[in-house]
Parts: C-alpha cells; sequence; structure tokens
C-alpha cells in the first residue's frame, strides 16, 4: 500500500521500530514531519536521497544528533527542536551546500556550533537557542551573506561576535 508513495508523510504516535517499518516501505519521500514519537530517527531515512525537509517536534527523544543527517544530499530543513537531543552538532551538516533552515532550539546539545553549517551561503535560518554549547560563534558565520534569522541565546557561547554579522545584508534578527 505505502510502496508508491512520494511526496510528504507525516507520522503521529509511533515508536521508532513501527516508524523504522513505516520508513522502510516510502519511496521518493521529500518531507517528513514527524510528532510525539519515542525512540529515534531511523537510519533507514538515507535511503531518502531527494529528502528535503526533517522536522520533528515535541517527540520524547534521548538520542545523539544522528550523523547520517548530515548525509542527506538534498536536505534544505532540519527542524528538531524540543526533542531531548543529545550529542554533538554534525561537523558535516550543512556541507551539502542545500542547507537553508537550521532548528535544534530547545534540546541538550553539547559542543560547539559546527564552522561549516553555511556552505555555500544558503543558509537563512539558524535557532540553537536553550542548550549547552559553549565556545565562540564560528567566524565563517559572521561570512555567511543569506542569513536572516540567527537565535543562539541562553547557551553557553563566549568571545567576541564575528565582525561580519554587522555586514550581513539579510539579517533581521540577531539574538544572543
Amino acid at each position: 500500500m505505502l510502496e508508491g508513495m512520494r511526496g510528504f508523510a507525516q507520522a503521529d504516535g509511533f515508536e521508532s521500530g513501527q516508524f523504522s517499518l513505516l520508513v522502510s516501505r516510502l519511496n521518493g519521500l521529500v518531507k517528513l514531519s514527524v510528532s510525539l514519537l519515542t525512540g529515534d530517527i531511523p537510519s533507514e531515512v538515507t535511503r531518502f536521497q531527494k529528502l528535503k525537509l526533517v522536522n520533528r517536534l515535541l517527540n520524547k527523544l534521548y538520542e545523539s544528533t544522528p550523523e547520517f543527517l548530515a548525509d542527506l544530499p538534498s536536505l534544505e530543513t532540519l527542524d528538531l527542536w524540543s526533542n531531548n537531543v543529545t550529542g554533538v552538532i554534525p561537523e558535516d551538516l550543512g556541507r551539502n551546500g542545500k542547507l537553508q533552515d537550521l532548528d535544534l532550539s530547545t534540546n541538550k546539545l553539547p559542543g560547539t556550533i559546527a564552522r561549516d553549517l553555511c556552505s555555500l551561503n544558503r543558509l537563512r535560518i539558524l535557532i540553537l537557542f536553550n542548550n549547552f554549547l559553549f565556545g565562540p560563534i564560528p567566524e565563517a558565520l559572521g561570512s555567511c551573506y543569506s542569513l536572516v534569522k540567527v537565535r543562539l541565546g541562553q547557551n553557553y557561547l563566549n568571545g567576541s561576535i564575528p565582525n561580519g554579522f554587522i555586514y550581513l545584508p539579510q539579517l533581521k534578527l540577531m539574538e544572543l
């Protein structure tokens, strides 16, 4: 029944195993939205080479940020806010050059902000507030001319704000 499904899938109230079974039967998925999921994102998601959006909100997760999400070549939007996600932000996230919207807010992410989030200047929205991030804001973000919204508050960031932020032509909101 689901084998030929393309486009958008929304799933509510699944356990990880059930969700993994559902995902394994979908082909051509472009957008994936999941709420009320318990468990981890199944690695089978990497089968969807055209997947542009992964949206998980208000889930009961206790997992690290899945490294395999950085392997999705078409990923444009990654919204994992309010999920209890732990682990560092994958260093390769954004290197596909297509990432535009990233919201990992209100999780339990430690570590530093990955330097290459804005490869090819496509990142428009960067929301990482309310985590356990530390260290300086990467200088590379100061030359990310596509940024419109940056929210990094409620973390343990230190150092100076990259000088380039004052010259970003599209920046409308910066919350530090």
